[in-house]
């Protein structure tokens, strides 16, 4: 998950590349990995980079 996070910094990279590039076939079910591991999902994951960030 930590290749996703960096991923998904990135905000240029849509959620399916991500989900891909880390093994996940099914987006929807890497959402609710990555929900599992950090608490967030990916969208939130964004938005929390995003607002610290000061976008």
């Amino acid at each position: 998950m930590e290749k996703a996070k960096e991923l998904l910094m990135d905000l240029s990279n849509k959620l399916y590349d991500v989900s891909y590039a880390v093994g996940y076939m099914n987006p929807s079910y890497f959402s609710r990995q990555f929900k599992k591991y950090t608490g967030l999902f990916p969208s939130e994951y964004r938005e929390k980079i995003m607002a610290e960030k000061g976008r």
